[in-house]
């Protein structure tokens, strides 16, 4: 008989999936759709508020004398009003989009039927595997430590905390990474960089902070088209992350989604193809292994 689940694509069987009954549900494409739905409502709030603005500017621009000098007293109060409403729909974005990559990865990994199966076809020295309780934790990621005896040296494995670094190593490990984007890791790094930034400081960053995030999405190779920021003088005042960031989430979700589809599917036939070599020799020696 055949399964209904074939007929599925990899992004629909990934959502199938990732769906857990035991847990009450959990609607990946309900979700998806609701953070899809908000975004787009912030980002016509943004292009109201912006042609508010422009049509502001022009009727101060028409007026003379005190008229103008006030409203353009009144451009400047709502310009800088404007850099603190961006910083909200900024903060709103990445306050969806952030948990919900996490949320793909943790419910992946985390079920214990597909820790199983995962194991059977990871990298099995990987130094993640030497994390003991944290092996399959999106919250932990292994770093390894050289101490120094007497006589030798002795290298184990110590647990850290951190997503940005955990998601990649894991999904390295359990040999998911070559059916994700390429710059899936990239993203997850912008983002929670972003996230904990925003999370732990507000909307005014103190300056040292500022710099230090600017400078690190540089170096790390991070489009210069994925934030924007304001400037108060010559020095970067409030961060946001652009549209097109945003729009580059989105599509990298949908590539993930795809990924994990094709991953668990190749899971399976590697397990299949296990057994049916299993059937052939257990029929050639008349055991059953």
């Amino acid at each position: 008989m055949a399964n209904p689940l074939d007929s599925l694509t990899n992004r629909q069987y990934a959502a199938t999936l990732l769906y857990d009954m035991g847990a009450n549900g959990c609607d990946i494409d309900a979700q998806f759709t609701a953070i899809r739905g908000l975004l787009g409502t912030l980002e016509s709030d943004e292009n109201t508020a912006a042609e508010g603005l422009c049509r502001m500017q022009e009727k101060a621009l028409m007026l003379a004398g005190s008229d103008r000098d006030r409203a353009e007293d009144f451009l400047i109060d709502h310009y800088n009003q404007s850099v603190y409403d961006d910083a909200a729909r900024s903060m709103a974005a990445v306050s969806m989009l952030a948990p919900f990559i996490e949320m793909l990865f943790t419910r992946l990994f985390s079920d214990n039927d597909r820790q199983n199966r995962y194991w059977v076809v990871a990298d099995q020295s990987h130094i993640r595997w030497g994390l003991q309780k944290h092996r399959w934790s999106c919250e932990f990621w292994a770093k390894e430590v050289q101490k120094s005896g007497d006589q030798e040296v002795e290298i184990t494995v110590s647990p850290q905390r951190g997503i940005i670094k955990a998601i990649p190593q894991l999904c390295e490990a359990a040999r998911l990474q070559p059916y994700l984007p390429s710059d899936y890791s990239l993203v997850i790094y912008a983002l929670f960089e972003y996230r904990h930034k925003m999370f732990h400081n507000g909307f005014e960053w103190p300056i040292e902070k500022r710099v230090k995030f600017h400078g690190k999405m540089n170096n790390s190779g991070c489009p210069s088209a994925w934030f924007n920021n304001s400037t108060w003088g010559n020095t970067p005042w409030v961060c946001y992350i652009t549209r097109e960031f945003i729009r580059h989430c989105l599509d990298t979700i949908e590539k993930v989604l795809e990924g994990i589809g094709a991953y668990d599917r190749w899971v399976d036939a590697q397990g299949n193809a296990t057994s049916e070599v299993g059937n052939v020799l257990s029929d050639s020696v008349g055991f059953t292994p």
